[in-house]
């Protein structure tokens, strides 16, 4: 009686434990107040392609400096340049969340000797941030961004490797997602969105999909709501790995 008693009780505390760790992820994978992710998500600053004021293709160097560092939020890093000028922008700085210890939560680049115009602020979110949360605050996507990578060997069944994207042609927006795992398109955390790119809305929809497809080497087509990632790819045309 005495050792049912005991296991009892162990069972109990593993339960609860194993409860408290759910809960305890869940509250850490959703983006807490203050975050850029939940300012993001709630339109606190403006409202994308616009981010803390700030404008791909509109706001320049001086603004972008004056602007973070007057909201408080927010720390630049070094300056950096690319050797030649690249697609998003010649020149960089690392961007910072003030107070956090974590890594670099991104990079703005600009223009560089031209105006000093932001050309794209690239950002990394740290946590959850659904596909059904973005298309509620953006709309729904204009394309779907696919590479298809073939299937690691070993793998029975073989799988293939799927780096999925969406460009949001009125909020001149690319997200990317964090994994390359997926087998549908849809609203729950399946495509955990890891980048957001605000491109410079001086673009038109051909334009930047022209110029992100040069940059990522992507393949794109047209949005057809949430389904299976294959029927995407079968849309792109003839693909070695495509299921």
């Amino acid at each position: 009686m005495k050792r049912k008693l005991v296991m009892l009780c162990v069972v109990s505390v593993v339960l609860v434990l194993a409860a408290y760790l759910v809960v305890n992820k869940s509250i850490v994978a959703k983006p807490p107040p203050g975050s850029w992710e939940y300012r993001f998500l709630n339109g606190i600053g403006c409202r994308a392609p616009c981010w803390e004021n700030l404008t791909p293709g509109v706001s320049k160097q001086d603004a972008l400096t004056r602007t973070l560092v007057s909201d408080g939020q927010f720390r630049l890093g070094q300056t950096r340049f690319s050797p030649s000028n690249s697609l998003l922008g010649a020149g960089g700085f690392d961007l910072h969340e003030v107070g956090s210890a974590s890594d670099r939560i991104g990079v703005i680049t600009f223009e560089y000797p031209a105006d000093g115009r932001v050309t794209a602020i690239i950002l990394k979110s740290r946590y959850i941030l659904e596909l059904g949360e973005l298309i509620a605050l953006l709309g729904q996507p204009s394309d779907v961004v696919i590479n298809v990578f073939p299937p690691y060997p070993g793998k029975v069944p073989p799988i293939p490797a799927w780096e999925v994207g969406m460009f949001f042609e009125q909020a001149s927006t690319y997200v990317r997602a964090r994994s390359n795992a997926f087998e549908n398109l849809d609203v729950n955390a399946k495509l955990d969105i890891g980048e957001i790119v605000f491109l410079d809305v001086s673009w038109d929809h051909d334009t930047a999909l022209a110029k992100m497809g040069v940059q990522k080497k992507f393949s794109a087509t047209p949005w057809r709501g949430y389904m299976p990632l294959s029927d995407y790819c079968h849309a792109l045309g003839p693909q070695s790995w495509c299921p």
